[in-house]
């Protein structure tokens, strides 16, 4: 099985391991899904330091914790030097107005750096070994509360990320070891984990899930997802760039800026609604070809526009999707009769 082909990832230094599931692990990886979307999107021609500017209760609403819990954690982390806070004050008067974070180095001590089109905050900064992670890391340490769980799936990403497969064999022990848990935690963080769906073992055969799916992965680099159930007996690409446009600001609650390229502009205010990340969620209207779509530069999330309504509504079947639809179309266009 490819390594998380077609999944978008991000980079995490070993030493997350030391931390045990607590909340510094989820800070720590919560601060390096910031960089790697720094390091993606910085657009400067050379070569500089990763600065992540962030308020403590936004860290706290990210990573599911309560402020005073993410405090206690961050001063852990500057204390054994994996970050470096800066406080930014008011010229005016005086008072903190947010923190900046630089991650440091694991052997080093020194800050990372980004370069222009490189990938891989770990990597471009031979900060060796590091865990390959998939963006969904975030949801499912907010998903399992539980310690064990939570470092029995590092464990499993860490084994993964050595021999660049997402199913392979490993004994229990060697597992056990590289999570750094006793045996009782160990299995009982492994329960979990199958629980969720985030993996399978069976007779020394580990498989790391699609988080998202809870099955194996059958994402492919360019892979276009399509709608989940092929046969359909209503069809979704009938309806007008208008009329999804309907659907869509109903569903998310906020009016669409459509740009002429078909594009949405995603505003300050405008969330994801799966990874609730700001400016990154777009809409396509393609009235040429039926085709409209929408995807989300932070989280990766893609497809038509029906599986959109399907997911965030998290319907159990496609005909409460097709009523969903239809239903809003229908209020729009007597809403266009009545005028």
């Amino acid at each position: 099985m490819s390594f998380w082909s077609g999944h978008s990832v991000y980079e995490v230094p070993a030493r997350i391991l030391l931390y045990h599931g607590e909340v510094e692990a989820s800070v720590l990886a919560y601060l390096y899904e910031r960089a790697n979307r720094i390091s993606f999107d910085q657009r400067s021609e050379r070569r500089k330091e990763i600065v992540i500017p962030a308020k403590e209760l936004t860290i706290a609403r990210r990573t599911g914790y309560e402020e005073r819990q993410v405090r206690r954690a961050i001063d852990a982390l500057e204390a054994d030097n994996c970050i470096r806070v800066v406080h930014r004050r008011n010229e005016r008067t005086g008072q903190v107005q947010t923190y900046v974070y630089l991650l440091l180095h694991s052997k080093t001590g020194n800050p990372l750096i980004c370069s222009p089109n490189e990938f891989g905050v770990c990597r471009q900064n031979l900060d060796a070994p590091f865990i390959t992670c998939p963006k969904e890391l975030r949801e499912v340490f907010v998903k399992m509360r539980q310690k064990p769980a939570r470092q029995a799936y590092m464990g499993a990403l860490s084994l993964a990320s050595d021999k660049q497969s997402l199913s392979f064999r490993v004994t229990a022990q060697e597992w056990q070891s590289t999570s750094r848990l006793g045996t009782g935690a160990f299995y009982a963080g492994l329960r979990v984990c199958r629980k969720h769906g985030l993996l399978s073992y069976e007779r020394d055969q580990l498989t790391l899930n699609d988080p998202f799916t809870g099955a194996p992965s059958v994402r492919a680099a360019k892979e276009f997802v399509r709608h989940d159930n092929a046969k359909y007996k209503f069809d979704f690409d009938r309806f007008t760039d208008g009329q999804w446009l309907a659907v869509v600001e109903r569903l998310l609650k906020r009016k669409l800026v459509v740009r002429d390229d078909g594009w949405t502009v995603a505003g300050a205010d405008d969330l994801c609604p799966f990874c609730h990340e700001k400016r990154s969620f777009r809409v396509h209207f393609n009235a040429k070809d039926k085709k409209s779509t929408f995807k989300c530069q932070a989280c990766g999330k893609f497809g038509r526009l029906g599986q959109l309504v399907h997911w965030v509504r998290k319907h159990i079947n496609w005909e409460h999707t097709r009523q969903y639809i239809t239903d809003t179309v229908a209020q729009t266009q007597n809403a266009y009769a009545e005028i």
